[in-house]
């Protein structure tokens, strides 16, 4: 991802207030843009990341359950790669280990050297002033500031991002974001009293079905969470999970223009081991991993299961959808039609010999 630094005034972006007696480190997203957040803690014996919470516009989410000490607190937040346009992020100056799957890292205090699997990404630090709980919010424009304008700006931005056509991204409701919204609803056949989440779930799930961003995504679409694990060639194979996917959301395995002809991906649901599965072996383990090779995975203490194959041939971004019944068949999408080449002007009438 190419990052935007954010300087001084970009630290503004991140409004400090008391938080509600319910939460002790809360998130709250006043921006137009689905977020991706993370957040550290630093204690004696290192520093201690994980990540990812998703938090859709106007909502808000509790990411440390516990109260609140005197340790050192950092977040870091990055838009969704389903919007269009250069991806944002809010961010500081302390750089901490993170990974692009779900991850949970410890790591010694002021290095830098992260895991092959994990990258070094910039925090920014929460001033509790000591206090037990406490709310950080991301906020864009002093435009979008209440919970109606944030969740307003987001169904817009995200209605663009699926095509349609809307002028301004701010928090203001009107006749063509109505418009917009029932012709999605009608589209995808979402009910008219779907609750607001459900309606972020489904245009970021479209958007990125239709868009196909650089690098692997997978996306739910059955009932109920998904693990999934994915496997590719490089130099070697190698199998790399795992993923929890919720119902009507998608997960980026991959975040870099895809270079290879085809990714394997093994789903798993509660009740279904084998969800998505194929002709491909590959090992894995029941905890978060990273396995190199494909072969003798028993004496590795590896257990060897199913891969499904993706044709990722000639392609940079990939979005494989699972529904109730395995994997759904990707949309191809009409080639675009070749311009028509200009008329050629008529040659102006020879002029009569004298």
């Amino acid at each position: 991802m190419k990052r935007i630094a954010l300087a001084l005034a970009a630290l503004a972006a991140l409004m400090l207030m008391p938080s509600r007696a319910a939460a002790q480190l809360e998130l709250c997203n006043r921006t137009s843009y689905i977020l991706y957040t993370a957040t550290a803690v630093q204690e004696r014996d290192g520093v201690t990341t994980q990540g990812w919470s998703r938090i859709v516009p106007g909502d808000c989410k509790t990411v440390i359950e516990t109260p609140l000490g005197k340790n050192r607190y950092f977040v870091y937040a990055r838009t969704s790669t389903a919007h269009g346009g250069a991806p944002r992020d809010w961010s500081g100056n302390m750089r901490l280990c993170a990974a692009e799957a779900n991850f949970r890292l410890k790591s010694a205090i002021g290095t830098t050297l992260c895991s092959a699997e994990s990258s070094a990404l910039p925090f920014a630090e929460v001033q509790t002033g000591g206090q037990s709980v406490w709310t950080t919010s991301f906020t864009e424009s002093p435009a979008i500031s209440t919970v109606d304008q944030a969740r307003t700006a987001g169904l817009k931005r995200l209605l663009k991002d699926n095509g349609a056509k809307i002028d301004l991204i701010d928090g203001k409701p009107n006749q063509q974001t109505g418009n917009a919204l029932s012709a999605f609803r009608k589209r995808t056949k979402l009910a008219a009293n779907a609750p607001v989440r459900d309606m972020f779930d489904a245009l970021e799930t479209e958007a990125l079905r239709t868009a196909a961003p650089a690098g692997y995504s997978i996306c739910n679409d059955t009932d109920g969470d998904i693990w999934a694990v994915i496997a590719f060639k490089v130099r070697d194979y190698v199998s790399r999970g795992w993923w929890k996917v919720a119902a009507g959301s998608c997960a980026k395995a991959i975040t870099t223009a895809l270079h290879v002809d085809a990714v394997y991906l093994h789903v798993e649901k509660h009740g279904n081991p084998k969800l998505v599965s194929g002709a491909e072996k590959f090992c894995l383990t029941n905890m978060q991993f990273e396995v190199e090779g494909r072969g003798n995975c028993s004496k590795r203490g590896l257990t060897e299961t199913s891969f499904a194959t993706t044709n990722t041939k000639g392609l940079a971004g990939y979005v494989a959808h699972v529904g109730n019944s395995g994997l759904v068949a990707p949309i191809k999408l009409p080639a675009p039609k070749p311009a028509k080449p200009p008329a050629a002007k008529p040659k102006p009438p020879a002029k009569p010999k004298t």
